[in-house]
C-alpha cells in the first residue's frame, strides 16, 4: 500500500545503503531480488534495534503516565502489559 514501516524509515535515515534502499522503494521492488536486498538493508542497518530503543522509550514514558492512577492491581497490570508488548519479537 506503500507505507514505509519505521524500520524502513530508520534504515533511510541511518544505513549507508539509504540511496539504494530509497531506490528500490521508489520502483516498487518491480526486479527479481528487490524485496530480498531491501530487508538485508533493513537488517545491516540496526534499524530494528532502533525500533526496540524506541519501543523502550514509549514504555518508560506510558509507566511515567501511569503513575496519575492510585497504586494497586489494575495499575500493576497496565504496567506489566506495556513492558511485555514492548518485548515481543517476531
Amino acid at each position: 500500500q506503500g507505507q514505509i514501516t519505521l524500520p524502513t524509515w530508520f534504515a533511510l535515515k541511518n544505513s549507508k545503503d539509504a540511496g539504494h534502499l530509497q531506490t528500490l522503494i521508489d520502483r516498487r521492488f518491480e526486479q527479481a531480488h528487490d524485496l530480498e536486498r531491501a530487508f538485508e538493508i533493513v537488517l545491516e542497518s540496526n534499524a530494528l534495534e532502533d525500533c526496540y530503543a524506541l519501543a523502550q522509550q514509549y514504555v518508560a514514558e506510558g509507566i511515567a503516565a501511569l503513575s496519575i492512577l492510585p497504586a494497586g492491581g489494575a495499575r500493576q497490570a497496565l504496567e506489566e502489559l506495556a513492558v511485555f508488548s514492548a518485548q515481543l519479537k517476531q
